[in-house]
């Protein structure tokens, strides 16, 4: 699950971690281990975004929870627990945010080139038709494109 959160967070976000395990006297209470990724914001300090835990069969047994193997006995299962939430959100305007206002990352941008034609009066059609022309050669690259006629 840590790789799965990394990648998300440095591939598409574009937001930078460091993943990996807490120490035992920063894990989560009661769980065996736990894996986060801290992202990385532009003043250096880190803002935790995503962990998992691993319970072992702890929290089962404290609960009650129970179930029967292959050999028919009763067994606690091993459980974990995998979150993320609107951290991130913060998180990502930390890191792509300054004082000019926030540039989002291409993968998650809703709109990534915006075409404005300047027209003078004179050879406006031309200007339109090439603007459209632009427009239309971005869209079939994939890119997100809002065209202002």
């Amino acid at each position: 699950m840590l790789e799965i959160y990394r990648a998300f967070h440095e591939e598409i976000l574009a937001t930078p971690v460091i993943a990996g395990e807490k120490t035992a006297s920063e894990r989560f209470a009661g769980a065996v281990s736990t894996y986060t990724i801290e992202a990385m914001m532009q003043d250096g300090k880190a803002v935790q975004n995503a962990t998992s835990h691993f319970f072992g069969t702890g929290f089962a047994s404290h609960f009650g929870v129970k179930f029967l193997d292959i050999d028919n006995q009763i067994k606690n299962p091993s459980t974990t627990s995998w979150g993320t939430s609107t951290r991130i959100i913060g998180s990502l305007i930390m890191v792509h945010s300054d004082d000019a206002g926030l540039v989002l990352p291409p993968k998650i941008a809703p709109i990534q080139v915006v075409i404005i034609p300047v027209l003078l009066g004179k050879n406006d059609g031309e200007i339109l038709g090439k603007a459209s022309e632009i427009s239309k050669s971005l869209k079939t690259l994939g890119i997100s494109v809002k065209f202002d006629e």
